[in-house]
């Protein structure tokens, strides 16, 4: 009886162990399954399809990241930096915005933007809005004024939906801006602009320098000899005469001068040998400097997207008090493919750190705006501490009779139409400089295609545009 007792007993004792063995196989296997799945949605995030340029762009348009920031930041911190804005301010959660693609998550915040900034929502209101109710009230607005009454805005994606609200809303807020800028007639305009050596001033940039003998600068390109431009500086006291003052650059072109301190900051395209275009940077400490071409500071940036050409260099910022500790944010194009230029967008550390990004929120939506062409030269401006920015882009490839002048944010536009005496309708290559309280200097190329004998070569005319709210 007592050996059938501690039989019973040991019997028991291994059930009791197998049972519990068996529950911790299981925790442990819950566990790991646990650790596996959070793993396996890290992994996720970290192979999937990034694009940290679409990133960038945004963060620069909602201004949630300085250009000194951007350049010394990752994918890693662009991501990051993103969502912890939405997550401030809307009621997305962080978890779904991490389940995201960027693209997603960048049309949140620029929807965001848009909202805000229309007066259609409050930053009260946005706070407690979730991604669909955020893309509702797109698809409500876009109802009510677009002027193609889409019935099917409900199967559009969020970023169409943002593309149809600024194609109604920027000309709509901006209808003063935009006709002050077409009358080229109001101001007497100056056709096939020239300097005193009777060259004409192809891609003339101005500014304002307010020098001992010039009130006026201007860079701009001339053909010498077929494919082969020189970069010039000339000063003018009238906008009207201009008096050249020294070669820029040899295979030089397409250039773009601001006043910094006491000194200046000149980027532009060159090629020294035909098919290798890229961009050059260069800093004059001084007036007398820029006037011998001697430079304190000059760099070459290596070519980041094209191996054919990249270009058309705008200044669009500059921040630090010197060379040795500034941030430069420079607008450009690159040859996509080798087919037609697009947008992109990099900042100069020091004069010494380059570091690029396309810009692919402008390049679609322009592209989605029937532009099939060339997406090129750009400049920009302030009105109402807004920026705006003027850009040439070619409704067909290889037809210079195409070239239309568009005005946008930096991301979204809308197409100008200039009036001039005789009707010219394709304009390139715009630049544009603030010369008095609320007088602008603009600049176009008209090509010969599509327009009259009287009106090609270069065009200034001068506008004005307000700059502050009236009180």
């Amino acid at each position: 009886m007592k050996e059938k007792y501690q039989n019973l007993v040991f019997i028991g004792l291994i059930y009791v162990l197998f049972t519990s063995a068996t529950d911790l196989s299981n925790f442990n296997q819950e566990d790991v399954l646990s650790n596996t799945c959070a793993e396996n949605e890290f992994t996720n995030i970290n192979l999937k399809k990034t694009n940290e340029s679409i990133l960038v762009k945004t963060l620069m348009l909602n201004n949630w990241l300085s250009i000194s920031e951007i350049h010394k930041g990752s994918y890693e911190t662009f991501f990051n930096s993103l969502v912890s804005e939405i997550v401030y301010r809307t009621a997305i959660p962080k978890r779904k915005l991490h389940k995201l693609s960027d693209e997603e998550l960048s049309f949140i915040a620029l929807t965001y933007r848009f909202l805000l900034e229309s007066d259609i929502k409050t930053i009260g209101a946005l706070k407690s809005m979730s991604q669909q109710e955020l893309i509702q009230v797109l698809i409500n607005i876009n109802k009510e004024q677009a002027t193609d009454n889409n019935s099917e805005f409900e199967y559009l994606s969020m970023e169409e939906n943002l593309r149809i609200a600024y194609q109604w809303w920027l000309p709509l807020k901006n209808a003063s801006l935009i006709s002050q800028i077409n009358e080229v007639g109001v101001h007497p305009p100056h056709f096939q602009v020239k300097d005193n050596h009777g060259r004409a001033t192809e891609v003339l940039r101005i500014v304002k320098a307010d020098e001992a003998d010039h009130k006026y600068l201007g860079v701009y390109h001339s053909m010498v000899s077929k494919n082969h431009f020189e970069l010039y500086l000339a000063g003018s006291n009238d906008l009207k005469l201009w008096k050249r003052i020294a070669n820029l650059g040899d295979r030089s072109h397409q250039g773009d001068l601001k006043k910094w301190g006491a000194g200046y900051v000149l980027v532009n395209e060159e090629d020294k040998e035909e098919g290798t275009n890229n961009i050059r940077v260069r800093y004059y400490a001084s007036y007398n400097e820029l006037c011998m071409n001697a430079p304190e500071y000059s760099t070459v940036l290596a070519r980041q997207f094209s191996k054919y050409a990249e270009g058309t260099p705008d200044i669009r910022k500059i921040k630090g008090d010197s060379p040795e500790n500034s941030h430069l944010l420079i607008g450009f194009h690159y040859f996509n493919k080798g087919d037609v230029d697009y947008q992109s967008i990099g900042v100069l550390k020091n004069f010494t750190h380059w570091k690029a990004w396309k810009d692919d929120i402008s390049n679609r939506n322009i592209i989605a705006m029937g532009f099939k062409g060339n997406i090129g030269a750009r400049s920009s401006f302030k009105s109402y501490e807004e920026t705006f920015v003027l850009l040439e882009a070619q409704l067909e490839k290889q037809d210079f009779s195409k070239w239309r002048l568009l005005i946008g944010d930096g991301a979204f536009y809308t197409q100008l139409n200039l009036k001039t005496p005789k009707g010219a309708t394709s304009f390139a290559n715009p630049g544009i400089t603030k010369i008095g309280e609320e007088e602008f200097a603009i600049t176009t190329f008209l090509p010969s295609e599509g327009n009259s004998y009287q009106e090609r070569g270069e065009l200034l005319f001068v506008t004005k545009i307000k700059t502050k709210k009236t009180p």
